[in-house]
């Protein structure tokens, strides 16, 4: 995912949303956090939101 595609994607208020749903539903998500870093998280919430909508 480019940089352009995932600033647009967290400037959509209902993306958002989803991102911030799918990221706190996360199994152990500090640990996640921890590992990998917020960003990486948030970039595979949009990366799963695309493949679901088709956009992928």
């Amino acid at each position: 995912m480019t940089d352009e595609r995932f600033l647009k994607m967290m400037t959509d208020p209902g993306t958002l949303m989803e991102v911030i749903w799918l990221m706190t539903n996360m199994h152990d998500f500090e640990e996640l956090v921890k590992e990998h870093g917020e960003q990486t998280l948030m970039r595979l919430a949009c990366e799963s939101i695309l493949v679901k909508r088709g956009e992928a």
